[in-house]
């Protein structure tokens, strides 16, 4: 019992070193983790299709796995981060001016992809200020209702399955937070120089809410452990576009920033088979 009172006090600075360096701890272990090259065959397969020219496959198979190592733990702490400067603190990021006016007319729309760090909607929320409702699709149920439905998120973060967001569509959520690179997609268009199928998810929402819709991209810098967002305006406002050629130009703009940066994208699931 002794030894424990007299072992608080490390224990608490442990616990406030823990929140002070978090992301510097979690790059470690995502580090350490992605030398087990969970997925490589799918990696490399990922990486021979879409940029067999490229020379540094090992670096950028590497640098992927640890980016998707370090996005799951990142969203294991959403719970914990939300009245926590530990993670929004190392972000880069200037708001468009068009963003705030389309945020105080309407609300907004995020496209994001499964690029740099995505999995960190607690951030949003501290950087907009405003409710953020991420959609998602996950069959563990215990993993959605740690992530998404933790106590303290509520008010703040609401998690949508994605098989129920017809009845959100007219909800003042601040900001609607949608993945629309994976597997699913309905329409006939191209991504990554690939013919596949493409999502019509933001234009949908973006048609039937009018919310603006925006793409998101938070590139995590490997080297300063910070993390530098951009925004990219789609359709502001509701025009006579298609939703195909809406949904096309989601997936040109993903293709583009990636093919740039394919260290930053996710490679390790099986998107083209």
């Amino acid at each position: 019992m002794y030894i424990f009172i007299l072992a608080l006090p490390s224990i608490y600075l442990l616990y406030l070193l823990y929140w002070q360096y978090l992301i510097y701890i979690l790059d470690a272990l995502a580090h350490c983790c992605a030398f087990i090259k969970i997925r490589k065959n799918v990696v490399a397969y990922n990486l021979n299709l879409v940029l067999p020219e490229a020379k540094n496959h090992k670096d950028i198979e590497f640098k992927s796995l640890k980016l998707a190592y370090l996005n799951a733990f990142i969203a294991l702490h959403q719970p914990y981060l939300m009245n926590r400067d530990s993670l929004s603190k190392r972000y880069i990021f200037e708001i468009p001016a068009a963003l705030k006016s389309d945020i105080r007319s309407n609300k907004a729309l995020l496209a994001i992809a499964h690029y740099g760090i995505f999995y960190d909607f607690s951030s949003i929320y501290q950087i907009f200020k405003l409710p953020v409702a991420p959609v998602y699709k996950m069959k563990n149920t215990y993993l959605e209702k740690w992530i998404y439905h933790g106590s303290v998120l509520k008010g703040k973060i609401f998690g949508i399955k994605h098989d129920k967001l017809h009845q959100h569509l007219n909800h003042p959520y601040g900001i609607i937070y949608l993945v629309c690179d994976q597997k699913g997609g309905q329409l006939p268009g191209t991504f990554l120089n690939r013919e596949t199928k493409i999502h019509s998810s933001p234009a949908d929402l973006h048609r039937i809410s009018k919310r603006a819709l925006w793409v998101y991209f938070c590139k995590y810098d490997f080297t300063r452990k910070k993390f530098i967002v951009s925004f990219v305006p789609v359709e502001r406002y509701v025009t006579s576009r298609s939703k195909c050629e809406i949904a096309q130009q989601v997936a040109d703009i993903f293709t583009e920033k990636i093919l740039a940066e394919p260290e930053q994208y996710m490679w390790t699931y099986k998107r083209f088979d």
